[in-house]
């Protein structure tokens, strides 16, 4: 993979591709990853079902790992010339100190939910909503919770407007 983070991967997966001459590949991809090395960290159990076409994933991904769990179920295409994303993602338990992702926040986990749906590849582009529920984050000396974020972005009448709506800061932006 021309990436040295990486090392060895075992796997289970039923895979059928096709590729029609001028477009990306189509991948259906439906098993198990048993175990995958990275960052010098083994994470385990990582189920996918799916399809991988047009440069996008749609379908199922989980991690089940005792450092945490994340599931992701929906659309993202970020190849697309209108990037898209429609998913659903639930993270808990994560800690990525102790996946070796950063040196920092040292026994701290996060837990969260993620609704999107929206398309543009920018905040200047971006047409939908991003709901944020159930933001948590714990270490040994700090505790944060958020109940909510969402954050709308339209267009009307050539001007775009952004609004942001949590408990603790409501915000409207113009442009």
């Amino acid at each position: 993979m021309n990436n040295e983070k990486f090392g060895e991967i075992t796997f289970n997966l039923d895979v059928h591709g096709r590729h029609i001459e001028k477009q990306l590949p189509a991948v259906e991809l439906k098993g198990l990853i048993a175990s995958v090395e990275y960052s010098r960290y083994k994470y385990e159990n990582i189920t996918l079902d799916g399809e991988y076409k047009q440069g996008g994933f749609n379908g199922k991904i989980a991690l089940d790992d005792p450092n945490g769990s994340i599931y992701l179920n929906g659309d993202v295409n970020v190849t697309s010339k209108v990037p898209t994303f429609n998913f659903l993602a639930v993270v808990d338990k994560f800690r990525p100190n102790d996946l070796n992702l950063t040196p920092d926040y040292q026994d701290a986990e996060f837990s969260l939910k993620v609704k999107a749906n929206f398309t543009g590849g920018s905040i200047d582009e971006m047409i939908g909503e991003i709901n944020v529920d159930s933001l948590e984050f714990r270490a040994p000396d700090k505790e944060y919770f958020m109940k909510n974020m969402n954050v709308r972005a339209t267009r009307q009448d050539n001007e775009n407007q952004l609004k942001l709506t949590s408990e603790f800061l409501t915000a409207n932006i113009e442009s």
